[in-house]
């Protein structure tokens, strides 16, 4: 599971990097590209949330799970 973190990190950390750059040329591609990133990313960060409450056992079901 630490791996599936440090690639979630590197992940995060390359579309950080990509958005800044995007951010850059904004004017020129006409706010096109950092709307996409930030889609992205978002999704990224949904993904990378919703594994983190499952594996910490905070996800739907788990009160289910501990009363039997």
């Amino acid at each position: 599971m630490q791996s599936r973190r440090v690639w979630a990190a590197e992940v995060f950390a390359s579309w950080w990097r990509a958005d800044r750059t995007c951010s850059a040329v904004e004017i020129t591609w006409n706010s096109w590209c950092i709307t996409v990133l930030d889609i992205v990313g978002l999704t990224l960060s949904l993904r990378v949330a919703a594994a983190r409450t499952v594996t910490e056992g905070k996800g739907p079901g788990t009160q289910e799970c501990s009363r039997r």
